[in-house]
């Protein structure tokens, strides 16, 4: 069985891991990493110990996603008229520097499709992540979803 990109997915379980244990002071360390450069570990860390004491977790507020893009108010069938849709969360912007400096949580599985995860443009690692993530969840008492 090969294993690609192996250092990063020891880095995910890192990051991951510090979830099950103490919050680390839980500060709120908001402030973005400088401009250009990804953030460092133990910001990682302070972002995701802030998430797990915020109401929302990961985050910013529920909304409709739509198939045709347009992203509206939590109101009852608010993508009808669009072709459909998934109501879940939207991330936060730290979730989203989280995500971009490589370490993809708060995965919305309403919407990935079948593409990402089999074929030939399937996303490396990604079920890796999910599982992960899935075990760390569970681990933690389901803390992404106590409130």
């Amino acid at each position: 069985m090969k294993i690609y990109h192996l250092p990063k997915l020891s880095c995910l379980a890192g990051l991951l891991l510090f979830w099950a244990g103490a919050a680390l002071g839980a500060s709120t360390t908001t402030t973005a990493a400088t401009a250009g450069n990804p953030p460092d570990l133990a910001t990682l860390r302070a972002w995701v110990a802030e998430m797990k004491v915020r109401e929302r977790g990961p985050f910013k507020h529920i909304r409709w996603f739509c198939k045709d893009g347009a992203i509206l108010e939590p109101v009852p069938y608010a993508c009808e008229t669009r072709g459909g849709g998934v109501q879940h969360g939207e991330w936060s912007e730290i979730t989203r520097k989280v995500r971009g400096a490589g370490y993809p949580i708060a995965n919305v599985l309403a919407d990935i499709t079948p593409e990402q995860v089999i074929g030939a443009k399937a996303i490396p690692d990604f079920l890796s992540f999910l599982l992960m993530e899935k075990f760390l969840i569970a681990f933690d008492d389901g803390w992404i979803f106590r409130r």
